[in-house]
């Protein structure tokens, strides 16, 4: 069985302003960080959200907070220059708001999603 399943936390960088698409729908695209293990550089993913998946993170995520992320993989092809280029961006299905407790050595949610949920992640 194949599956396509993308669960991350990082930071939000970036957050562009939402669009609306002819047909009234909402696109909001946003990049996310994710510090490399034991290293000091960072991976960048492009994340896309939709309706009030997007309206739901343009009214309660900031550059800077860390986010759970649970979505899917999405690869589009478009050309530039005469030349042909493949984007793969993360298209979000659901997302919280996480903070580090470094009391307990883990994350805490500061959204809705339930503790269990974000546990389940890391075992």
């Amino acid at each position: 069985m194949e599956t396509n399943k993308v669960e991350l936390i990082g930071t939000v960088n970036f957050i562009a302003d939402p669009k609306t698409t002819t047909g009234g729908g909402i696109i909001l695209t946003a990049l996310l960080s994710k510090k490399k293990y034991n290293k000091e550089e960072y991976d960048s993913f492009r994340l896309k959200l939709f309706n009030d998946t997007a309206k739901k993170f343009a009214n309660t995520i900031k550059k800077g907070n860390k986010v759970y992320i649970l979505g899917r993989l999405s690869s589009d092809t478009y050309e530039k220059d005469g030349k042909k280029v493949t984007t793969t961006d993360i298209v979000v299905n659901n997302f919280e708001q996480v903070e580090y407790d470094s009391t307990a050595k883990d994350y805490k949610t500061v959204g809705t999603i339930q503790q269990q949920e974000l546990d389940d992640l890391f075992s």
